[in-house]
């Protein structure tokens, strides 16, 4: 059926996901991100390849939109980590203008233009709800969380060293949800199994490397704001945010 033939799907409580759209022309990517939004998703834009490879790389998206009228589809970069190399594909609509279906991607859905982009959006949803996605409670969008040495503020999406006020690390939204869940229990060691159910949705197919890679990037990002100390690994069992680390303790 062609995309501007779909009807409009009435709203329902929807798993929150993160949705890559690789789109060049600004005006377009923000109204295709404005329709994803209404549907209930977080948008991670991108203008170009570079760009989306450093997303997938942060964030792990569960769906890229992209424009395979574009250089970024013929990105090599771009292509391998669309592909998975090692690991699963990313799911990935395609947007193009013709029938050609040679190229190296291999998407879930291809959209032919002209599009409208509300049904795009649309189409969009039923493809992550049809997946039977693992579910995740949407991030708070204002008020903030302390606990020991951080404060993390839901508006800016950043962390800060508590009484720093002119430093603050901006987070990706999995290292968030991350971060939200550990200092939400300070003091409490909480199993990779635990995290991937809290951060990814229960049920969610993440491994626990992938959990350990977004530690890694989150004590980076604390780091950048001498907060590391605050993260702290329990070999064999998982990770908790201290309410006093090392370095406070005087």
């Amino acid at each position: 059926m062609p995309i501007h033939a779909l009807e409009t799907a009435s709203r329902r409580p929807v798993a929150t996901r993160d949705v890559l759209v690789i789109v060049e022309d600004p005006a377009l990517r923000e109204l295709i991100a404005a329709h994803l939004r209404h549907q209930g998703h977080i948008v991670l834009p991108a203008a170009g390849a570079p760009e989306a490879c450093r997303l997938i790389a942060e964030v792990q998206p569960d769906l890229v939109l992209l424009d395979g009228d574009t250089a970024s589809a013929r990105d090599a970069a771009l292509v391998a980590r669309l592909q998975g190399n090692d690991d699963e594909p990313l799911p990935l609509v395609l947007l193009q203008s013709g029938a050609d279906t040679t190229g190296p991607l291999a998407p879930q859905l291809r959209v032919n233009k002209p599009y409208r982009p509300q049904a795009l959006a649309e189409a969009v949803h039923r493809l992550l709800q049809a997946g039977q996605p693992a579910v995740r409670t949407p991030l708070p969008t204002a008020g903030r969380l302390q606990a020991g040495l951080l404060e993390l503020d839901f508006e800016l999406r950043a962390v800060r060293r508590a009484g720093a006020p002119a430093c603050w690390a901006d987070l990706a939204p999995t290292e968030l949800r991350l971060l939200q869940h550990l200092m939400q229990q300070p003091g409490r060691t909480h199993s990779r199994a635990e995290l991937v159910a809290a951060v990814w949705g229960a049920g969610a197919e993440v491994d626990a490397r992938t959990v350990d890679q977004y530690v890694r990037r989150l004590r980076e990002a604390l780091a950048a704001v001498q907060a590391d100390s605050s993260l702290k690994t329990v070999r064999g069992v998982g990770y908790r945010i201290d309410l006093v680390p090392a370095d406070a303790a005087t």
